[in-house]
């Protein structure tokens, strides 16, 4: 008996069989354009949106991993949070107005220049923005 197989002769059943795949590890990833593994954690819910994706796409699961993640760019626009939560605020201050003018309460805006300008102000803001996307 040689040393290998008194090596193996003294291993379990789940010893060899942890070996034998380490060692088929090793062979494919030896083959492999690309050796570095990515792993991320998801609940169900993201599993099941992901893997519904990746089924409708046609594409592996590893080829549409790797081109959501490096065929698409991501933006980071500083003051979107703060741009949106204005919007959302004078908004909710036309509808207001818009509520207010349709059951004839008021008749008169006194303060149509105001509004007019706050608006003006967002639409500035979002057109700075858009100018900083479209530059970069």
């Amino acid at each position: 008996m040689n040393k290998i197989d008194e090596f193996f002769s003294d291993l379990t059943e789940n010893e060899k069989l942890y070996l034998f795949k380490k060692v088929r590890e090793l062979k494919t990833n030896a083959n492999r354009k690309r050796t570095k593994q990515v792993k991320f954690f998801v609940d169900d819910e993201e599993l099941e949106k992901i893997n519904q994706k990746i089924e409708l796409s046609g594409f592996t699961k590893s080829d549409y991993l790797r081109a959501s993640a490096l065929d698409k760019e991501i933006l980071k626009i500083d003051g979107l949070r703060e741009l949106f939560i204005e919007i959302k605020k004078q908004g909710t201050n036309l509808n207001q107005v818009v509520k207010a003018i349709n059951s004839g309460s008021v008749s008169n805006i006194a303060n149509m220049e105001e509004l007019k300008s706050e608006y003006q102000k967002i639409n500035n803001v979002l057109s700075e923005l858009i100018k900083q996307v479209r530059d970069e």
